[in-house]
């Protein structure tokens, strides 16, 4: 088996929060690999979470689906996560663009 049929990555798929929270926004790195997540609670508190699109069960398990890169990064405005939304991206290892 070839990692040719290894599945592109699933935009679709809704990224998993903490209870009580709520997305609000989602970045993509070029290549789709890699997501920031940006959620809100109550308080208004911003929580910023990557996620790389895992296929490292493929080949075995013909298993895909995002897993943690960066837990979270906290933040009082939506600009705020925003900008560290691209930061994270642009810092992960798992950033292949």
């Amino acid at each position: 088996m070839t990692t040719d049929d290894r599945p592109l990555p699933d935009t679709m798929f809704p990224p998993d929060v903490a209870a009580g929270q709520t997305v609000v926004g989602v970045v993509y790195s070029r290549s789709n690999r890699l997501r920031a997540v940006t959620s809100v609670d109550a308080s208004g508190l911003y929580r910023v979470k990557t996620e790389f699109w895992n296929v490292s069960d493929w080949e075995v398990a013909r298993f895909a689906d995002w897993s943690c890169d960066h837990e979270g990064t906290f933040t009082d405005t939506a600009d705020n996560a925003q900008k560290l939304s691209l930061e994270l991206i642009a810092s992960s290892p798992w950033n292949d663009c």
